[in-house]
Formats: structure tokens, sequence, C-alpha cells
């Protein structure tokens, strides 16, 4: 299901949804303490190098990602299998190479075509951005892909429980509903999932929100929590890529997760904002 959305325009640090634009204006980030951020996660996809050698290679990365990430793991790839039963992983041949904290509150995963960073302990825009740079340094200065396929930043946001689903209407756009949006006293609502993309150019954003039932979830590698929830996933990311330069990827980084809090920031309401610690 596609559902649309009424473009407008946005400013200031408190949101007035009748003018205010999921696309465009500047919207200043108001810090979330009990933000429902399941996981944020960025990605860098590229052709293999051509002098990769596996595990040969990985040294430099490993010594350039000590000081951040000094827990070192290997494990076996896994693809997303898609059949008429549903999604599913399928363990492949080829070899990810694991970076964490000590607290594995951040992880960087690193592949023969792709390089990808993960947290669980989100904190601002600035912070994961700087964090995302520095992997991309890496992967320049030691890999040397020559061009890069896609960049991309995700956010997954969950208000989990019940309760949740009395308080929602005064929490996001009426948009955000879905179909708890349509009466069904005499009904009960399974699940309503909206699933959208936007495109700008060389940028796209794919949003998918809803009400899922509990231990349902629309990406195998995000585990569903057990209990009933609503979904926010706001993935924005170029439509293709080009000569893989730091300084041009460190600028696109920031825009794409710009554009991903500002979609947010059109959803949510201020009591959202309010009931998740932020200060208006």
């Amino acid at each position: 299901m596609t559902c649309g959305v009424k473009p407008t325009v946005l400013w200031g640090d408190r949101v007035d949804h009748t003018s205010l634009s999921p696309f465009e204006g500047l919207v200043p980030e108001i810090p979330l303490p009990a933000a429902p951020l399941a996981k944020v996660l960025a990605q860098l996809r590229y052709p293999r190098p051509l002098d990769f050698q596996g595990s040969a290679s990985i040294g430099p990365v490993r010594k350039a990602l000590a000081s951040h990430y000094p827990v070192n793991r290997e494990a076996k790839a896994t693809a997303v299998l898609i059949t008429l039963s549903g999604v599913s992983q399928q363990q492949t041949p080829d070899t990810n190479w694991i970076f964490e904290d000590i607290r594995s509150n951040w992880k960087v995963t690193l592949a023969d075509q792709a390089v990808s960073i993960e947290t669980t302990a989100y904190t601002a825009r600035s912070d994961f951005c700087e964090r995302l740079s520095e992997i991309i340094h890496v992967v320049a200065e030691t890999l040397h892909p020559p061009v890069y396929d896609r960049l991309g930043i995700r956010y997954i946001n969950r208000l989990e429980g019940v309760k949740v689903l009395d308080d929602l209407e005064s929490l996001v756009q009426p948009a955000a509903l879905a179909g708890l949006a349509v009466p069904h006293d005499r009904v009960q609502l399974q699940h309503s999932l909206c699933d959208t993309l936007f495109v700008d150019g060389n940028t796209q954003l794919q949003v998918r929100w809803g009400w899922l039932p509990a231990g349902t979830g629309i990406d195998p590698t995000v585990p569903p929590p057990q209990v009933p929830y609503w979904l926010l996933d706001i993935d924005s990311f170029t439509g293709k890529g080009g000569p893989l330069e730091v300084t041009v990827l460190d600028d696109q980084a920031r825009d794409l997760a710009e554009r991903a809090h500002r979609f947010f920031r059109w959803t949510v309401t201020d009591e959202f904002l309010k009931r998740f610690g932020g200060q208006l």
C-alpha cells in the first residue's frame, strides 16, 4: 500500500503541522534522552576492490579502527531470501569482519563490497556522522575502492506496547496512522503497514510505518519486539553512486541524515518530543 503526503513548509524549533514540510527547511535537532530508537545504521556499498585479498587485506582496517572498535570477530555473511513463505536469512560462504566497542553499543561490519556502522546507543546526528565519516576514510585509505554504488542512513523507531495504540493519535501525524485511522470498533486490527518511496534527484527516502503484532518484523536482521508496536523506519539513501571521494561522501552523509531527521520531525508531534525527553 502506498500512502500520499501533502507537501508543505517547515521552520523553527516547534512544529506547526499545518505548515510543516517533510522535505524543505532546516530543523534544529532536539535531543531525546529516551528516544524510541531500536537501531540506527549506515552503509556504504562499492564494487569489490581489485586487490582485495580477504583476511590478508583486513590488517590495516583493524589497526585504523582499534582505538574505537577493539573487539574483532569474523562471521559468515548472510543473504536475505524472499520466497512465497516469507522473508528469511540464508548463510553464504562469504566472510564479514566485525569490529565492536567494549560495550557492544557500536558495530562496524566490513564485507568485500560494503561497510556498515550501526548503534543502539545513538545520541546525535553529529556524533553518528563523525563516526560514519571515520569509517569511510578508513575504507578509502586502506581498500581504495575507486567508486561507490550506494550510501544510505536508516533510523528504526519503535513505540512498543498496547498502550501506544491509545496514545498514538496525539504522538504522530494522521498520515502515519495508516490503517489505525480507519474506524475498526467491530473488528480487530491485526496489522497495518505503509511503505512509501520519495525521490528527489539522486536522493531517495523510503519510509515504512504502521502497527505490527508482537514478534512480527519487516527485516530479518532486526529482531522484532515480543509486544505489539508502532514502527517508523526511515531509510535515506542515494539513488546511484559515483567516484569514491571522501569529502563528497562526508557531505552526502550529513545531507542524508538531515533529510531523515526532517521527515521524522514532520511525522511526530510536540507531544511525542516531550514524551521522550525533548525540551521544547
